[in-house]
């Protein structure tokens, strides 16, 4: 853990000698010297702060940085005189004040507590034993669903037979593939991935089968496709529900008969693949919508895998957060150690509709501008501490959609129109503070209003604003 004592050289200097020895896990102590060391203070991560202001006027910038600040990162010990004290009023929450000059001895076990405090509100440790041994090195979960489909993979990748990977986008359905190469016999030839929504239609064909010299204008040499390099391994067709209808003729030839045709070639060419295909689309809707071949469906969908979403891997989510930590901080250099309790709960709390690839990159972000070695809630950005329905969730009954249909713009300025008069009736019709409450600029609330026809029903006591006066005409006599 790291302390920063923040004040004049000689003060700080003799504080951190106070707190030699101190018995703390990796305990480090840093110098930021100077009357107002915020640039310091902001730039440097750390678990406790001790500022040390014998003399400093009630509005000075650090006093008003602490009043300011987030609650819990990083922890305050503020040494002080009981004038500034007196002047300053009440600590703020996570600010503990102590007399200056101070008790050496009084100091040292202030700092001690403060940092078993922060030691015992870690609620999950990233060097902590995961629950689970990862699978095939990869997965990480033990999940009543995920060890189903886990249980698939292990007994297909001892086959040859083609599988279908589903699931929600981010819920590691490349993982699934790749640990189905690395349990079969084929996992000393190839993993080619290929996107088949991200390459324009008029090249998906050369990338997978590839082309001779002047099959076409830019064919200035002959190129082997995805389906030749994974020859003998293994070809992941990732979203392959967004594959053109022409492609998907071709694809059913190539895997029906065990040979491709690149593009301009004369004769066909033999390949040894295995083929994993994946998508988050329900390929069976879009088989009767008319979107993709039906026989083509049967033969990729020889071994459906359905991959769990994150919200339904409660028993999974502390052992993901704990194994992508411990990488993260691995990777990258950080001494971020764990996740304190209510930091942990809001994690818990949102919907994570981006899944495990949502988790996996929010974390990242929050542990690389954390203000110290243990994550608090306050270092969790303000949308992931909001509760958000996961895409599973069943709607309220206000949104819920009549078998009928509904008028999609109607039903949406009913529910700006609730909205907004809902955060105007909270700040009693002051729009400045409606705007503020709705995270909006005021012009924009204003204009909104003014389009849904909403005014304020007491008109003869309404906020007098400067804008509304701008905008009404001058009476003449």
């Amino acid at each position: 853990m790291k302390v920063l004592i923040a004040g004049a050289t000689s003060i700080a200097s003799a504080v951190a000698k106070w707190l030699e020895g101190i018995a703390s896990p990796g305990l480090e102590c840093a110098l930021t010297p100077g009357a107002h060391p915020l640039e310091e203070i902001e730039g440097e991560p750390a678990d406790l702060l001790v500022a040390v202001l014998p003399d400093a006027p009630p509005d000075s910038p650090l006093l008003r940085w602490l009043r300011q600040r987030e609650r819990a990162t990083p922890r305050v010990l503020l040494l002080t005189t009981p004038r500034v004290q007196a002047a300053w009023g009440e600590a703020p929450p996570g600010v503990e004040v102590l007399r200056f000059p101070a008790d050496p001895a009084r100091v040292r076990s202030a700092v001690e507590e403060a940092l078993q405090d922060i030691e015992r509100d870690i609620a999950l440790r990233f060097d902590g034993p995961p629950a689970a041994e990862a699978f095939a090195g990869l997965i990480v979960g033990r999940t009543p669903a995920l060890r189903r489909a886990l249980q698939v993979v292990a007994r297909v990748a001892r086959t040859d037979a083609a599988c279908l990977v589903t699931g929600e986008t981010g819920t590691g359905k490349e993982l699934i593939a790749r640990a189905i190469h690395l349990l079969s016999a084929r996992k000393g030839g190839n993993y080619v991935a290929v996107n088949c929504g991200a390459i324009p239609t008029e090249l998906l064909e050369s990338e997978l089968f590839g082309h001779v010299k002047g099959a076409f204008t830019s064919a200035h040499a002959a190129r082997q496709g995805r389906f030749a390099l994974a020859d003998k391994g293994t070809l992941v067709l990732d979203e392959i529900g967004e594959m053109p209808m022409a492609m998907q003729v071709k694809l059913l030839r190539a895997l029906q008969e065990g040979v491709i045709e690149p593009v301009g070639a004369s004769r066909p060419v033999p390949v040894d693949v295995r083929i994993v295909a994946m998508t988050h689309r329900d390929l069976k809707a879009e088989v009767a919508a008319g979107r993709f071949r039906e026989d083509l469906y049967f033969r990729l969908n020889v071994i459906p895998i359905e991959v769990p979403p994150l919200r339904a891997r409660a028993e999974d989510f502390d052992d993901l957060v704990r194994h992508f930590g411990r990488q993260i901080a691995a990777r990258n250099g950080l001494a971020v150690r764990g996740i304190g309790r209510e930091g942990l709960a809001a994690l818990r709390s949102y919907g994570w509709p981006g899944n495990i690839r949502e988790l996996h990159n929010k974390l990242e972000h929050v542990m690389t501008l954390a203000a110290g070695s243990v994550i608090q809630v306050s270092d969790i950005p303000w949308q992931l501490r909001e509760p958000r329905p996961s895409r599973g969730a069943s709607l309220p009954e206000d949104f819920r959609i009549p078998s009928e249909g509904l008028d999609f713009y109607g039903a949406r300025d009913r529910f700006e129109t609730r909205l907004l008069l809902g955060a105007l009736d909270r700040c009693g019709w002051n729009k400045n503070q409606a705007a503020q409450l709705l995270r909006m600029k005021r012009t924009t609330l204003v204009e909104k209003l003014k389009k849904l026809g909403i005014a304020d029903p007491d008109s003869a006591s309404a906020e007098i604003e400067d804008d509304d006066l701008a905008a009404r005409p001058v009476a003449r006599a």
